[in-house]
């Protein structure tokens, strides 16, 4: 079957799968009261005066909120894991609550640590894979959550995205409410444009605002002021890679072959299809005996696997 046509297929699906999840949430958006804004805020859709409360503890319990965790392979899994590593390395409490995302084929880390919320729910946004949380009772929960731990700082990654973020945000009381921005995007967002007053209510409750770099900050200020916001980017887990072992090179890499690497998450917007296309034009038209070497895992590689068999580019 031709290429287009399996893409477009499966993205007429997944389309269909995305609006049928967003309409749950809308729902139960209103039923829950979601759209009014927090429940302890009273500042409107003005400009924003952060004037956060500050807190004596030496130790703290803290929140931390993401729609994205193991099982998922990202940027923002691999941020939060290493925040909560140094939070507890520091002797603070932490729990990660996150969406029920589906098995996993491994041990997920500190998954003694974790909470879940609600359903994840893929949807395609950005030429990425994005996470929404769904679920009839899920600001209910989250809501008995922040009751019974008694968390002093509730940290949200991506606020404005996704289930879990208003669902706790509708129900933080005197916790600390902080947001950290991740994501650049240059599309054009429907939904951040219609709810802009919902969503500018949110960023006003907000204690306090982080992103990882100009570019996130610039995407989600076309949609709503953002106020003070310290940018803090992306820490690199330097003893990772110092206690790495050398592995076996895979028995069909060639030593004298011309050698293609690459490092990503497997997805479209990464470019690795692109990638595996010039393997296969050097390989047909122009008669190199090339070798593609792929580092990384993601949301797309089955479909990435197939892509590779159907261009006849298995190893060999």
């Amino acid at each position: 079957m031709d290429e287009r046509i399996v893409m477009a297929y499966l993205g007429k699906i997944a389309r269909i799968r995305a609006k049928s999840a967003l309409a749950h949430a809308v729902v139960n958006s209103v039923v829950s009261g979601v759209f009014k804004g927090p429940k302890r805020s009273g500042k409107g859709c003005g400009s924003v005066a952060r004037s956060p409360k500050r807190t004596n503890k030496e130790k703290l319990k803290i929140a931390i909120a993401t729609e994205y965790y193991y099982p998922h392979i990202g940027g923002i899994t691999s941020h939060v894991e290493g925040f909560a590593r140094y939070c507890l390395k520091n002797g603070h409490e932490i729990k990660i609550i996150t969406p029920d995302i589906g098995p996993a084929s491994y041990t997920v880390p500190l998954e003694e640590h974790i909470i879940r919320l609600g359903h994840s729910f893929p949807i395609e946004s950005n030429g990425s894979v994005a996470r929404f949380s769904i679920g009839a009772g899920i600001v209910g929960n989250a809501c008995k959550i922040l009751e019974r731990e008694k968390f002093d700082v509730v940290h949200c990654h991506s606020p404005l995205f996704g289930g879990i973020y208003f669902a706790l945000h509708r129900n933080v009381q005197d916790e600390l409410m902080v947001g950290t921005l991740h994501t650049n995007f240059n599309c054009k967002s429907k939904m951040l444009r219609i709810f802009r007053a919902t969503h500018q209510r949110y960023f006003n409750d907000l204690d306090y605002v982080f992103s990882v770099s100009q570019s996130a900050l610039d995407s989600i200020e076309r949609y709503v002021k953002c106020g003070p916001c310290e940018i803090l980017p992306n820490g690199i887990d330097v003893a990772r890679f110092q206690d790495a072992k050398n592995f076996s090179p895979p028995k069909c890499y060639h030593p004298n072959r011309f050698k293609i690497v690459t490092m990503v998450r497997l997805e479209r917007r990464s470019g690795v299809l692109e990638a595996i296309k010039t393997l296969k034009i050097l390989r047909e038209n122009y008669g190199v005996d090339a070798e593609l070497i792929i580092i990384g895992d993601g949301p797309e590689r089955a479909m990435l696997n197939k892509m590779i068999e159907s261009f006849c580019l298995a190893p060999y």
